[in-house]
């Protein structure tokens, strides 16, 4: 079942990049409402808690034609209000998991790590859906998370976007 969500998920993304680059020309002339279309399909990709989601097909398409720091920044900042989704509901099922050893070994590594963990999760293009909902469980403050997240997808979005924007221009 993973193998088949994962060729669906990889398919759609092709499938929606291909179309942008085919009207890329149009695109371009929608700038001033793609940039809130980055910061949708962002925000909905990472408020997604635990379904894959066809992550870069949009941002990554769009980057194209946008300005690729701008599409890093607004597409960041939106992928990490998403995530207070995972945060909100950590803090809500609390009550549920906050007994026993495990729970209290990942409070102390939570302490001890904090910021440079969820950066570093955040960062990389993995599911993040459990680390913010275990900042929520844990109580993690509420600020740091939301920067520490914002900082790492807007640095992922901003490199992805300058890659896909500066590598069409290589290659066309």
């Amino acid at each position: 079942k993973f193998a088949a969500t994962a060729l669906v998920t990889i398919s759609v993304q092709l499938v929606v990049m291909a179309v942008i680059f085919r009207y890329r020309e149009a695109m371009a002339q929608l700038d001033t409402l793609a940039y809130p279309g980055v910061m949708l399909a962002e925000f909905g990709n990472s408020a997604m808690i635990l379904l894959p989601t066809p992550w870069p097909a949009y941002t990554i398409a769009m980057s194209i034609v946008l300005n690729p720091l701008l599409v890093g920044l607004f597409g960041g900042i939106a992928a990490a209000a998403g995530e207070m989704v995972g945060y909100v509901l950590g803090c809500k099922g609390r009550n549920i998991v906050c007994e026993g050893r495990i729970y209290t070994r990942m409070q102390s590594m939570t302490e001890k790590y904090g910021d440079r963990a969820i950066f570093l999760i955040a960062i990389m293009p993995v599911p993040f859906d459990i680390a913010g909902i275990w900042a929520g469980t844990v109580r993690y403050p509420v600020v740091r998370f939301f920067l520490s997240v914002a900082a790492a997808k807007i640095i992922r979005n901003t490199v992805a976007s300058a890659i896909a924007h500066y590598g069409i221009k290589l290659l066309f």
